[in-house]
């Protein structure tokens, strides 16, 4: 408000305006700390997203390099399950077989 609307509204109804008056440094402190609660609040929250994506991305690290060796393993295994194996008829061999080469 103007200072001239201020005036005329203290001489019509001062104790409406004494009231608005001592109301309004009190609305606009709850104003600056709700704000600054929010700010605070919103640099939390990018502080966690920055820690989860960061996380993820080491556990997609993690996750691709054990991927890469349980291949690795599942290709060994293939080559030993291979060696087990009759040249002739393709059966697994046991106990029992004898391999001349």
């Amino acid at each position: 408000m103007r200072q001239q609307e201020v005036e005329i509204l203290d001489s019509e109804r001062p104790s409406t305006l004494h009231k608005a008056r001592g109301h309004q440094p009190d609305a606009m402190e709850i104003v600056r700390g709700l704000q600054a609660r929010i700010e605070v609040k919103k640099e939390v929250m990018e502080e966690e997203q920055h820690e989860h994506a960061w996380r993820h991305a080491q556990l997609k690290f993690v996750v691709e390099a054990k991927m890469k060796e349980a291949a690795e393993l599942w290709g060994r295994l293939n080559d030993i399950a291979l060696a087990f194996e009759c040249t002739l008829c393709f059966e697994t061999l046991g106990k029992e077989s004898v391999s001349l080469g």
